[in-house]
């Protein structure tokens, strides 16, 4: 039988790719919501993209999949780290962190929670406003990623 090393680690650019499938189905989501409000599959997607932005940069300096998994899942962990490694964060890309973190620490984008929340600043966790932050983002770290 022949040796199978199993699947690959996936590389910066492997990782923004993938990152901008999620930030895709983001996009494909909020054009079928129709007054859904905040969709727990969308918040869920456009989260994930932007945590998977985040890690291409991280990959790009040098970080492993390996090295990755010890940082986890964590937003600000993982902001904290790309801003050790020089990448710099707008006013509005620190804001997006926040309420990425908040709809992540309460679990908001996996399972209904009822009652009024604010997760962030009043318009800023709008589906249309995140989309715009998290592409903008993405462009970003495109970027980033080409100049190294």
């Amino acid at each position: 039988m022949p040796y199978d090393p199993g699947p690959t680690e996936p590389n910066a650019k492997g990782m923004y790719n993938f990152a901008s499938e999620y930030l895709q189905a983001a996009n494909t989501l909020k054009t079928n919501m129709k007054n859904m409000g905040h969709s727990g599959p969308f918040n869920y997607t456009v989260s994930h993209a932007f945590e998977l932005f985040l890690k291409s940069y991280l990959m790009s300096c040098g970080l492993t999949y390996k090295d990755l998994k010890k940082i986890g899942h964590g937003i600000q962990k993982l902001v904290n780290s790309c801003a050790e490694w020089g990448l710099e964060f707008s006013e509005d890309e620190i804001i997006l962190a926040s309420v990425i973190n908040n709809l992540n620490a309460h679990n908001m984008q996996r399972y209904p929670m009822l009652g009024l929340f604010q997760i962030g600043p009043i318009g800023f966790a709008e589906p249309e406003n995140l989309l715009m932050h998290v592409e903008n983002y993405s462009r970003k770290i495109q970027s980033a990623i080409e100049r190294k």
